[in-house]
């Protein structure tokens, strides 16, 4: 048995995936905040938006899915 099939070692790992998964969608957030409000207007905000919204998209695929993509 290693240390790393630890139980604790593991509770320790989900732990701070769930950590980090919850401060990047806060910063995620924070992103598009920031493109609305400091962007002058024009296209290249759009396009800022949609880069940040498909980033969003698969992210949330690859964790909601029934099978975890690995």
């Amino acid at each position: 048995m290693t240390v790393l099939a630890d139980p604790l070692a593991d509770a320790f790992r989900g732990t701070s995936l769930r950590r980090w998964n919850a401060v990047c969608w806060v910063l995620s957030g924070a992103m598009a905040v920031g493109l609305v409000t400091t962007a002058p207007p024009g296209g290249t905000v759009y396009v800022a938006l949609a880069l940040l919204g498909c980033v969003v998209l698969c992210a949330t695929r690859c964790s909601t899915a029934s099978r975890p993509i690995r």
